[in-house]
């Protein structure tokens, strides 16, 4: 092996090391919300979301977003691609950048929606809840991006390393505001598009969920029945719950500047509540399904 190659040697096997524990450890729990582990792949795999809403009614506020999620099979996919490049003894140097880039605004993702679960009183802090991967997953994605040759030195590295976790910041605070600002009174304004006794609602998402939600989800539905739960969160924001016999339960969740007007309700009361509907979770662990709704507010416009 001549010095050119030898010099150049390091340089083309640490790529493929990173490459290759980004592959792996996409498959590995990042996070652990109250015994739930939840891997790398379960974002674009749609199992993140899932488990959030319907375990923690902290689901994806914005369905229609789900289709972008499915960029993030890049990073095992480019990871690949790096490593038949270095078996071919040939570099590809935007496919480590852009793996790099990917993996980082992922993990950040993790970071940011953890932290908010803990707000909520959920699990632990958000570093007891992240898990070892995660913060090797962290120094590959930099290392692919550290370790690959650039024209314009360091700045560009840092440009790079700091592009993924910048737009999922934006990105998340972009989207929380938004749905801090759908308050109350906005949603007090608009006409319910569908108003039924609870008990009703609920038995056609046991009936059929895949109707039920194409029907109800997105739309603004009022619902009147006997209150079976209420719970206060330590933010005051508050949930409360109409359920039948076997657990199957519809939950509105209400902000903090709600919890006067509801501290009160116990259950067995009858109340009439309106909210959008955010659809409805089969929980395998429990074998229950749960139908949430967000920006909720007492009925007082649309009666049955």
């Amino acid at each position: 092996m001549n010095k050119e190659n030898a010099s150049a040697l390091p340089g083309f096997i640490f790529p493929a090391l990173f490459a290759a524990g980004l592959m792996v450890l996409f498959f590995f729990p990042w996070v652990q919300w109250q015994g739930y582990a939840i891997k790398g792949v379960d974002f674009p795999a749609g199992r993140f979301f899932r488990v959030a809403e319907s375990e923690f009614r902290f689901g994806n506020p914005y369905p229609a977003l789900n289709i972008s999620f499915h960029i993030f099979w890049l990073i095992p996919v480019l990871s690949a691609g790096i490593l038949l490049f270095h078996f071919l003894k040939k570099q590809n140097l935007l496919i480590g950048r852009a793996a790099g880039a990917l993996s980082l605004a992922l993990a950040c993702l993790y970071y940011l929606f953890t932290h908010r679960l803990a707000d909520l009183g959920i699990g632990g802090n958000v570093f007891s809840m992240i898990k070892w991967p995660w913060y090797i997953l962290c120094l590959c994605g930099a290392g692919l991006i550290i370790t690959s040759p650039l024209h314009g030195g360091m700045l560009k590295k840092i440009l790079w390393l700091a592009a993924g976790p910048l737009f999922t910041l934006l990105a998340f605070f972009i989207i929380e505001k938004k749905v801090w600002t759908e308050t109350h009174d906005d949603l007090q304004r608009i006409s319910a598009d569908y108003v039924l006794d609870a008990r009703d609602l609920l038995q056609e998402f046991l009936t059929s969920d895949s109707s039920a939600n194409r029907k109800y989800k997105e739309k603004i539905v009022a619902v009147h029945g006997k209150l079976s739960k209420t719970e206060i969160l330590e933010d005051s924001s508050v949930n409360i719950q109409f359920s039948d016999s076997l657990g199957n339960y519809l939950v509105f969740s209400f902000e903090k500047n709600n919890f006067e007007q509801l501290k009160h309700l116990e259950p067995g009361d009858s109340v009439s509540v309106k909210g959008s509907c955010s659809g409805s979770i089969f929980s395998e662990i429990l074998g229950t399904t749960s139908v949430s709704f967000k920006r909720s507010v007492l009925n007082k416009n649309d009666k049955p």
